[in-house]
Order: C-alpha cells, then structure tokens, then sequence
C-alpha cells in the first residue's frame, strides 16, 4: 500500500527550494544556491498535486469497484491530500495572479499621471518651445 499520511509543511524549505529569503525577496545566491528556482518548484508542486489527484481517483473507482484492498479511510484520505494542495495551488495561483495585475496597475498609474498631467497643461510644449526659441535667440 501507499503511505497517505499527510506530512507537515514546511514553510522555510518551501522558500528556500524557491530561491527566496524569508521576507519573500530573491536571494542573491538564489540563481546558484536553487537549481530552476521559483520556477521547478512550482513545477515540482504542480506535479505532486497531478499525482495526488490521479491516485485518489484511483482509490476512488478501486473502492467503488469493492476491491478488498481499498479501504474507505484510505480513499478519503486521498481525496481529502489531493483537495488540499489543489486548494493550495489555487491559492498560489491567485496570488501571483494579483501580484502581476497590482504591478501593472502601478505601472499604469504612473503612465496616467503623466498624460493627466500632459493634459492638465495643453500649451505647455508650445510654451517650452517658444521659451527655448527666445533663448535662442539670445544666445
């Protein structure tokens, strides 16, 4: 049988095989230290939750079919490891989802301010190039 206990998890290896410190920043060594990154880690969790999903519902048609060697506890155990790092995925999902949308959000902010502004003071380039002529004129 396959062992389903559920095992504990642990934060710091999580963001250490992600290649951050534990304020969330990237290491400076990250790129040595974390071969793949942030990048194989979600990868390799992705994948782990795949197989989570694959096995209980295995359980779940083995136990449906009477097989003597699915038990039920085993079957909600599966499904209940496979349900939480979907949920967890999910949640990664959405949070990286919202980190890129407030990013380009600021990033957009500041390109409207700057029209805003633009637009604020409609003969401002004609009074920049009447003032830059004159002192053209000067010289």
């Amino acid at each position: 049988m396959n062992d389903l206990r559920l095992q504990p998890f642990d934060f710091q290896q999580a963001v250490a095989r992600a290649g951050l410190r534990p304020d969330g920043w990237p290491r400076a060594d990250a790129a040595a230290a974390v071969p793949g990154g942030f990048q194989a880690a979600m990868a390799n969790a992705l994948k782990d939750v795949s197989v989570n999903q694959v096995q209980a519902t295995r359980l779940q048609r083995e136990f449906s079919m009477d097989n003597p060697n699915v038990s039920l506890e085993e079957t909600v155990m599966a499904m209940q490891k496979a349900q939480v790092g979907f949920q967890a995925a999910l949640q990664v999902r959405n949070r990286l989802a919202q980190a890129y949308s407030r990013h380009h959000e600021h990033a957009g902010v500041s390109t409207m301010e700057r029209h805003r502004h633009d637009g604020a003071c409609p003969g401002a380039i004609e009074r920049g190039r009447s003032q830059f002529n004159a002192s053209e004129r000067r010289v």
